[in-house]
């Protein structure tokens, strides 16, 4: 026994194949988007995470230097200080003493 298939019971057979290709396509984009998400996580992590310890690295030998330039700075601007108000010291006592 050999059945026929209307137009109509075609037309509605290929509509639902093209249906569940669809749903399928989608299902599988999602299923491939969620892999490659979950794949590429730990490796943002990694380079982030190596990118930062870099930054640290950069950001505390920058400040270091900085530190070690204004604790000079600030030596060198105190024996000034010290010498000027020395000399200024001395140009008093010699002053009141000259009275």
């Amino acid at each position: 026994m050999k059945q026929t298939v209307s137009g109509t019971q075609k037309e509605l057979i290929e509509q639902a194949a093209q249906v569940i290709a669809t749903d399928n396509a989608e299902l599988a984009t999602a299923f491939l988007q969620k892999t490659a998400v979950e794949k590429a996580i730990p490796e943002i992590d990694k380079h982030l995470t190596t990118v930062c310890a870099l930054a640290i690295i950069f950001v505390h030998s920058v400040l270091t230097k900085f530190c070690v330039c204004l604790f000079k700075h600030i030596l060198f601007c105190t024996r000034v200080y010290l010498v000027f108000f020395s000399v200024k010291l001395a140009e008093i006592t010699v002053h009141l003493l000259c009275e």
